[in-house]
């Protein structure tokens, strides 16, 4: 038997419809390379919780939120 795309895009189109997220999963899984991270990202990351811990945090609306009452402004 032949393995080529043809034959998974026939296999796909058999798959019912509600187990599709499931496919997207396990496609996106052999699709994307594992990268393990930089040491600067490592160090960034670590930074990051260290500042949580800290409680210095901020919401959504903290950082975003003059920039969406000016959309909404510009939008009107």
């Amino acid at each position: 038997m032949k393995v080529d795309r043809e034959y998974f895009y026939e296999l796909i189109d058999k798959i019912p419809e509600e187990k599709l997220p499931e496919l997207r999963m396990v496609l996106l899984k052999m699709a994307i390379p594992e990268v393990d991270p930089t040491p600067e990202e490592i160090e960034a990351i670590q930074r990051g919780l260290e500042e949580v811990a800290r409680g210095e945090i901020y919401s959504y609306e903290e950082v975003f939120g003059e920039t969406r009452k000016r959309d909404k402004e510009d939008d009107e």
